[in-house]
């Protein structure tokens, strides 16, 4: 094995300190819950099924989803954007009752302080990481529709990504609506559907 140089091996303890670092926020509950009811009211299938980008800064967080975004104040730590199914953050604005709510975040579980909720959508990203974006030759229409779980919405407006992942959603919206004709009779509905482009989606993470 080569011995690896000082460069080396501080690279390798910050790589280290950065991916078990969490991200800590705290927030007013009720300013919390109100931008999360906003959107759940907006967006009512968001409740069961769908995912939404966190963005954690020194001073607040917004929380992006399809034609609405909402930011809240707050003492954050560990500075990051991250996907995070929005049922669980309805359920902690429905739930937590304290003044102030506080989240310690890690990939795939949010510890609210008594309990913890677990999901393998929730990846961490820092945002001092910056990268670009990585897309595989021929990539299919699944690979551009999983950008928006992999790259900040400032990455993709930066990388003129938007456009093209908008119209892989309009696509999808379209393929889905011409699929449930021939599958309702099979009692497969558009959260069965949803749900299966959900998965192919994690599966690109």
């Amino acid at each position: 094995m080569v011995p690896l140089g000082i460069k080396e091996l501080f690279t390798c303890k910050l790589t280290s300190i950065i991916t078990i670092m969490p991200t800590i926020i705290k927030a007013n509950t009720k300013d919390f819950a109100k931008a999360i009811t906003l959107i759940g009211k907006t967006i009512p299938a968001l409740r069961k099924l769908g995912n939404v980008k966190v963005s954690v800064l020194p001073n607040d967080i917004t929380i992006y989803a399809p034609g609405i975004e909402q930011t809240v104040k707050a003492e954050t730590e560990g500075y990051t954007d991250m996907m995070i199914p929005f049922r669980l953050l309805y359920g902690i604005a429905k739930t937590d009752k304290r003044d102030m709510l506080i989240l310690t975040i890690i990939d795939g579980q949010i510890d609210c302080g008594g309990y913890t909720l677990a999901s393998s959508i929730i990846k961490l990203n820092t945002v001092f990481s910056k990268k670009e974006i990585d897309l595989p030759v021929n990539s299919a229409k699944i690979d551009i529709l999983s950008l928006r779980a992999r790259y900040s919405p400032e990455q993709l407006r930066e990388y003129k990504m938007l456009l093209e992942i908008e119209s892989a959603e309009r696509q999808l919206e379209k393929a889905l609506l011409q699929a449930l004709i021939y599958l309702e009779p099979y009692g497969i509905n558009r959260n069965d559907l949803d749900e299966l482009i959900d998965n192919k989606i994690t599966e690109r993470l």
